[in-house]
């Protein structure tokens, strides 16, 4: 990544490149943005790649879906106070799949593409209100506010619209403490509707990474962060000192619901956890079901957690550990220890790996435990 700019910084020039091997397997950057009035402006041109779906051939050979999106953009930005602005922008948007083939040897890896799965076109404008005049600590925010509203339609081959809400306040206590908040939503509605991950150390820790899959989501995070060690100095063999260790108490409510959405839409998440694989123009797991539910983790239509994070500052890192565990609110799904699944008797399916009731049970028992690199929300 490289960034270039003039002596008083009015225009900047912002160069980004991952290589692959070859130019066409690379994520490109290249973003131009005039600062010389009030309102900013600039303009970009980008391509990143995803591999999803890969299919392990032999030990030196695998097989994977890569989605390749490519387009040019052009945004602006105007501050109406000093912690407000409004921005507006438009992209268009290539987003093609391909069949690839990696090979793994002692000379490298070599990719070979087998054919095209496919491309669509869109052009995506978008319109949205920020506001932040957030103070950060040695680990994240500690007081402010900070917040966004994003509206983006979406136009051509895919058809959906997309709202973001996401709102943040802490209130600092004494200069060592904070207490934290979160609300935040996603809602994407239309022919070709978005599916979003939910769960993980990054919105609903009481869950697995991408544990349930929907096309809305909400989510309220509330934390009570503090001081737990000063100064920690190791000896040998690792003398590393770590100054300002914190620790925060949290508290996690969310739901993801709808599911459902196109076979182009589709195809783009198919591979990735908790999600399955496209069959025909529907998304299926291997137990014959569409993607993951809030109930298979949760039991009811919200999911409640709480737990224990430990935070500390490594040179310009920010390492955080937490520790989450489901709160179980006494709710089940009719289906549950009722699956009428063959060869397992009824009323204990919760017993049998690979049953949705065992999924269940087994999320509301056990305790996540999340290793992440990040500064807090």
């Amino acid at each position: 990544m490289l960034s270039f700019s003039d002596i008083l910084n009015n225009h900047n020039i912002l160069i980004g490149a991952n290589i692959f091997g070859s130019i066409s397997d690379a994520d490109l950057l290249f973003r131009y943005t005039n600062l010389t009035s009030r309102t900013n402006w600039g303009l970009a041109a980008f391509q990143y790649r995803f591999d999803q779906l890969a299919t392990f051939l032999s030990p030196v050979l695998t097989q994977t879906q890569t989605q390749i999106n490519r387009g040019l953009q052009f945004f602006i930005s105007r501050p109406f106070s000093k912690f407000n602005r409004f921005e507006l922008g438009i992209q268009g948007v290539n987003r093609s799949r391909e069949l690839v083939d990696i090979e793994f040897s002692f000379f490298g890896v070599r990719r070979t593409r087998r054919g095209s799965l496919g491309s669509v076109n869109f052009i995506q404008p978008n319109i949205g209100l920020v506001t932040d005049n957030v103070l950060y600590g040695i680990t994240g925010p500690i007081a402010g506010a900070r917040g966004r509203i994003d509206l983006v339609p979406t136009f051509g081959e895919l058809q959906f619209t997309r709202l973001v809400v996401d709102y943040r306040k802490y209130y600092n206590v004494l200069q060592q403490y904070a207490f934290a908040f979160r609300f935040s939503g996603l809602f994407s509605e239309g022919r070709d509707q978005e599916l979003f991950p939910f769960g993980g150390p990054y919105d609903f820790r009481g869950a697995d990474f991408w544990a349930v899959w929907g096309s809305k989501q909400a989510l309220f995070n509330a934390e009570f962060r503090f001081p737990m060690v000063h100064v920690l100095a190791l000896g040998w063999p690792l003398p590393l000192a770590f100054q300002q260790i914190r620790g925060s108490l949290f508290f996690d409510v969310g739901s993801s619901w709808d599911p459902e959405t196109s076979a182009e839409q589709a195809s783009q998440y198919s591979g990735y956890p908790n999600v399955g694989t496209l069959v025909g123009d529907q998304l299926v797991r291997g137990n014959g079901f569409g993607p993951s539910t809030i109930a298979e983790i949760a039991g009811g239509p919200v999911a409640v957690a709480y737990g224990l994070g430990i935070r500390a500052r490594a040179g310009f890192l920010v390492l955080k550990f937490d520790i989450a565990h489901q709160i179980d609110t006494g709710e089940r799904p009719s289906w549950y220890n009722n699956e009428g699944l063959p060869n397992i008797p009824a009323g204990i399916e919760s017993e049998f790996p690979g049953t949705r009731s065992y999924r269940l049970r087994e999320a509301l028992e056990d305790t996540k435990f999340f290793f992440t690199i990040g500064a807090d929300f």
